[in-house]
């Protein structure tokens, strides 16, 4: 190789001191123009946000619909420049498009910057069904599209949005189907409403989730009602259980538990979606339920009585079944089917009112603790009808947001949910008093039964005096613990026998005083006299001062040692001689009136001829289906002794007082 001289090599070493200082300067420039890295512990504004658009706006729209896709309206090809702008903010039926239901369709273009995160698209509840397309790509939707259009409850819907295949800058087209249920167009405006976003995935889901949670705050008071609708119901049935005879704690019940299923079903709607007819028409049974109970519950509570006005009531409630048939398959508007329904309502409303009016004049406690509450409730309900009603057939808009939402401590809290509250309340107190007062009543029913037990036990034979010539046969069997039915067997001077049967209309200690004040009479009279006719009518004296409106059916008889028997009948059940029933002469019962006349009959026993006497008791046994054991039946066994009369006729059914006493005669010579 050729030597080189000094001044090529000097020259090709100062040229690669020229070149390593090129790359040095253009290494320090590019340093100088690259973005700097971010400090750690420090965080950029605007490198480190994601980015959320909220899709308020202009929107082009068009009515009418493209569900094969065959004009594109999906597509981002597709030419939308002719459609109308609309605003999203508000329904179409304020933007030119009144009462239009049906189809129709949305698209709006998104410009979206190179180099961005994943994207998902937030949609706000929207009237009434809907279908979301990105870029001709369905996304998804909510509830069901024509052909086969089915109206469903909104809620809030997220959806991812497709990745781009590169990561530059892009515009995204959005395109939503919606159909709007045409019963709902007149009053309730179809389409966008305002409030749909686009962003970043976990900002769009983190939103969503924070607006699901103010959802539950505002749901929260009737979480809270109706966990005190449960528990007041089973109190009410437990009630119930313990008392079945006192059905308004049942009707109060039902109430509660179909209240509560009502509050709990419009928390599910608030964050699920629903098919809107079944959801409306399981609402609306609900709702009827509890104005049905709730007549039945006053008039259970308030003791009130089957009028016209009552039957008006029932009979209102009774015409809004057919009327949801109706409304059910669109044969009425939802404007008129509200008005008819408020209307069919307002007769139990009127009636429950009146009720507990009159009854709170007249002092009943339960009413005047009821009454102001359910007059707030009725009132409540009745102005929501109203805003419904006028809304509905746009006579005038009202803005109820004042009304459905009245106090934000310490939750949403409603009018409507403030009268139901009170309602609670009132009951509360009530079931609370009504407790008191009847622990009170079956501790003095208690001592007043203990008291007649006694009573009883004292004007009750425990034997039967022997009387010559005579075989005497009773039984005794009350329905409850203490009886109205009586009987009394006393000798006579002469040898014979004085009987006296009887039923005492009422029941417990005041039957049982009525039957000490006729015993103790009785027994003074058979002192004094012994024919029956003088006995009854001085009992009927007796029973006149001190009946306080009772009465008493009874039946006095002499038997003598010669068989012949004297009868004396105030409205008793005529006596059996052998099976046979005796024809005689009956006066009204005692305590009915003082210028009644007892006349006597007279007839004579032969040997071996039995004398029975009953109650009615016997003849008004009741089997389970409600058969009647009736005379017939009496007259086939009536020939037996008491003990068996009695045993047949409870086996039979029993459904008060059952007494009976047979005589059987045996002349003394015979039996000598």
């Amino acid at each position: 190789m050729p030597k080189s001289t000094g001044w090529q090599l000097d020259l090709r070493r100062s040229g690669c001191c020229i070149s390593a200082l090129t790359l040095i300067l253009l290494s320090s420039q590019c340093q100088a123009q690259a973005p700097a890295a971010t400090p750690a512990g420090t965080f950029d504004l605007d490198k480190d946000r994601e980015a959320m658009v909220l899709l308020d706006g202009q929107w082009r729209f068009q009515p009418g619909d493209d569900p094969d896709g065959k004009k594109g309206w999906a597509n981002p090809s597709f030419d939308d420049s002719k459609w109308p702008l609309i605003s999203s903010e508000k329904p179409w039926s304020e933007q030119g498009f009144k009462d239009m239901g049906g189809t129709a369709w949305y698209r709006v273009k998104v410009l979206i910057p190179e180099g961005e995160k994943p994207l998902s698209l937030y949609i706000p509840p929207i009237t009434t069904n809907y279908q979301v397309f990105a870029d001709g790509i369905y996304l998804g939707g909510l509830g069901d599209m024509p052909p086969h259009e089915h109206a469903y409850t909104s809620v809030r819907r997220v959806y991812e949005l497709p990745q781009p295949t590169s990561s530059g800058a892009r515009t995204l087209l959005i395109a939503i189907r919606i159909w709007h249920w045409p019963r709902w167009a007149k009053f309730n405006g179809g389409g966008l409403a305002g409030s749909l976003r686009i962003g970043g995935t976990r900002q769009i889901r983190s939103r969503t989730l924070l607006r699901n949670h103010e959802s539950a705050w505002f749901s929260l008071s009737h979480v809270f009602l109706g966990i005190l609708d449960v528990l007041a119901g089973l109190a009410a049935v437990s009630f119930f259980v313990f008392r079945p005879r006192e059905r308004e704690y049942l009707w109060f019940g039902v109430i509660s538990v179909l209240s509560a299923a009502q509050r709990f079903l419009l928390v599910y709607t608030s964050s699920h979606s629903v098919a809107f007819e079944e959801n409306s028409l399981t609402m609306q049974l609900l709702d009827l339920g509890q104005r049905v109970a709730s007549v039945a519950f006053y008039y259970r509570l308030l003791e009130g009585k089957r009028d016209k006005f009552f039957l008006l009531a029932m009979g209102s409630l009774a015409a809004i079944v057919p009327l949801l048939s109706v409304e059910r398959l669109g044969l009425v508007s939802v404007a008129l089917w509200r008005e008819l329904f408020t209307v069919l309502c307002i007769p139990a409303a009127v009636w429950v009112l009146a009720l507990l009016t009159r009854r709170a004049i007249q002092g009943l406690p339960d009413a005047r603790v009821l009454l102001v509450p359910v007059l707030f409730q009725q009132l409540i309900r009745l102005a929501e009808w109203i805003i419904l009603i006028v809304q509905a057939t746009g006579w005038y808009s009202i803005p109820s947001a004042w009304f459905n939402f009245t106090v934000d401590w310490p939750f949403p809290f409603t009018f409507d949910n403030l009268a139901d509250a009170l309602f609670l309340a009132a009951m509360l107190a009530i079931l609370i008093t009504r407790y008191m007062r009847t622990r009170k009543d079956e501790e003095r029913y208690k001592r007043e039964r203990e008291a007649a037990q006694i009573v009883q036990q004292v004007l009750i034979p425990e034997e039967i005096p022997a009387i010559p010539g005579f075989s005497i046969q009773s039984v005794y069997k009350p329905f409850g613990e203490v009886g109205g039915d009586f009987f009394q067997i006393v000798p006579t001077c002469n040898g014979g026998a004085l009987i006296a049967i009887g039923d005492v209309s009422g029941k417990g200690l005041p039957a049982a005083m009525t039957v000490s004040l006729l015993v103790g009479t009785f027994r003074t009279l058979a002192r004094y006299t012994q024919e029956p006719g003088e006995i009854l009518s001085a009992m009927n004296v007796r029973m006149l001062a001190r009946s306080n409106g009772g009465f008493t059916t009874c039946l006095v008889l002499r038997a003598d040692l010669d068989g012949r028997v004297t009868i004396a009948n105030a409205g008793h059940i005529a006596p059996y001689v052998n099976g046979n029933e005796i024809s005689l002469d009956s006066g009204l019962p005692l305590g009915l009136s003082a210028e009644t006349v007892y006349q006597e009959s007279a007839i004579s026993l032969v040997q071996h001829d039995r004398l029975t006497l009953v109650t009615d008791g016997v003849v008004e046994a009741r089997s389970k289906t409600g058969e009647l054991f009736g005379f017939e039946r009496m007259q086939t066994i009536v020939h037996q002794d008491a003990e068996f009369i009695a045993r047949i006729a409870q086996e039979f059914g029993q459904d008060d007082d059952i007494t009976a006493v047979s005589l059987s005669y045996t002349p003394l010579t015979a039996a000598a």
